[in-house]
């Protein structure tokens, strides 16, 4: 199975945190730590998705430890 990999910077800050893509030039700010997490886990479920052809149902949860 050919692999994909996802670059992702995260830059935390007082009010949330800023996602930078930087294959793409993409920059996503966030206000709260769930927005993040949310986003970040969609990224991966797509990526795993579009690798299995929907083959298999994907969630994807990040928690806080």
């Amino acid at each position: 199975m050919p692999t994909k990999t996802i670059n992702l910077n995260i830059e935390l800050c007082d009010s949330g945190a800023i996602l930078t893509y930087p294959d793409n030039g993409a920059k996503y700010a966030y206000s709260d730590e769930t927005e993040v997490c949310r986003s970040i886990a969609n990224d991966i479920e797509y990526i795993i998705k579009e690798q299995l052809h929907n083959k298999y149902q994907i969630k994807i949860e990040i928690t806080p430890l």
